[in-house]
């Protein structure tokens, strides 16, 4: 298995590359203000990644852990509670949502492609390898963790 990218760009640098791969492919004409349907789209996705990113964040913080997303095996706590109740990865969320949201802003269908490809870098080279390097660090609370939560939502 090739593991060449596992854990080495952080999450919230390759959101922001495709965040300007959206960008770059977005007419000059549509760079303009968003009509008010696509304006709340935007702000609604954009303000509901942010608080999920906040959230999490506050979370791992308030646990004493580290929030490192490339030394995941430097986890001293096994954050379960608040937003972690409902998604072992609200960051990752947060950062898909925000760049749902940011399409939506630039009326960019592309960004719903996009957007797919962010979950699936997420879901192969940061989530598999910290979900390993988890269950290798909690074992079997780490194993009913992922029995009644969700990788996502």
């Amino acid at each position: 298995m090739d593991r060449t990218l596992e854990l080495k760009v952080p999450p919230l640098m390759v959101t922001a590359l495709l965040a300007g791969s959206v960008w770059w492919f977005t007419p000059e004409a549509d760079l303009g203000s968003p009509s008010p349907v696509w304006a709340v789209m935007a702000i609604a996705l954009t303000v509901t990644g942010l608080i999920s990113v906040l959230l999490g964040v506050l979370a791992v913080k308030l646990s004493g852990t580290t929030v490192d997303p490339t030394r995941p095996q430097r986890a001293s706590v096994l954050v379960t509670t608040g937003i972690y109740r409902f998604s072992r990865n609200p960051m990752y969320l947060g950062f898909l949502l925000w760049l749902l949201g940011w399409s939506a802003w630039l009326q960019q269908p592309l960004g719903v492609v996009v957007g797919g490809v962010l979950l699936a870098y997420l879901n192969r080279f940061q989530i598999a390898p910290e979900e390993r390097a988890l269950r290798v660090r909690f074992g079997q609370a780490f194993s009913d963790y992922c029995a009644r939560t969700r990788r996502w939502l």
